[in-house]
């Protein structure tokens, strides 16, 4: 995808998601671009092990800032820039409109749910059942993440296939009432992870989510294409309900 076609992409998708006053775009031809910006910005050369590890990045989230980085040349169609736009505004800013208790009791309860096998009825990512399923193949994806930083990844890909319908804003609002009321005790399921993210896209769309935890650095979170544990021909892309995301 070129430049221009992306940055069209990138327009539409933040103003369906109701984000395009809310976030910055940097768009980078291809990931050449981006790595030269990365170390123009960072005053250095990156070694080599930075440099492999930024290989194949579509897009990324920048925290302090507020800014959405894509590699136009990373995405193969516009589904695929549209659901990475999702995973970085709806996942990595999205998780910045709790406040700093709630995010982290979220974050935890995420990772207390790496072995959670309750699976959905119908599956909305590509041969994910279960929420074990997704951490195994985000873990598998991205080793060298810290559990925290997995475990918003593990939200952030379920927030790509929130359906943006603004009257599913009451989902997800029983379940984190009672999470914040059992704090860290509960686990949660892939269903009513996904229940959040549309509590979460839907605040967002109508203007009453906003960020409320401000990290102090850069640290990006990135999206790769993920492969499901053990079938690595077969990406985390599918999704039904969109059907002809950026991180």
């Amino acid at each position: 995808m070129d430049k221009a076609e992306a940055e069209r992409v990138v327009e539409s998708t933040l103003k369906e998601l109701g984000l395009i006053d809310w976030v910055r775009v940097l768009l980078f031809t291809d990931t050449k671009e981006y790595i030269d910006a990365i170390e123009k910005a960072v005053g250095q050369s990156l070694d080599r092990t930075a440099r492999e590890r930024l290989e194949g990045v579509q897009a990324a989230y920048l925290p302090v800032g507020q800014a959405i980085c894509v590699v136009a040349s990373q995405s193969r169609d516009e589904a695929t820039l549209h659901r990475c736009v999702k995973h970085e505004g709806l996942g990595h800013y999205g998780i910045n409109t709790f406040r700093p208790d709630e995010k982290r009791l979220v974050l935890d309860t995420i990772m207390n749910s790496r072995d959670e096998s309750s699976a959905v009825d119908t599956p909305f990512i590509d041969n994910v059942h279960t929420l074990k399923d997704l951490w195994r193949a985000v873990e598998s994806t991205y080793p060298e993440n810290s559990p925290q930083m997995n475990a918003e990844e593990v939200f952030a890909f379920v927030a790509e296939h929130a359906s943006g319908d603004v009257s599913r804003i009451s989902h997800g609002a029983d379940t984190l009432d009672e999470l914040l009321a059992e704090q860290s005790r509960m686990t949660l399921s892939l269903a009513q992870l996904r229940d959040i993210t549309e509590n979460v896209a839907a605040g967002i769309k109508l203007g009453i989510r906003e960020p409320q935890t401000e990290p102090q650095q850069n640290d990006a979170q990135y999206r790769k294409d993920v492969c499901y544990w053990g079938q690595e021909d077969q990406a985390l892309d599918q999704d039904e309900e969109y059907g002809p995301e950026m991180d």
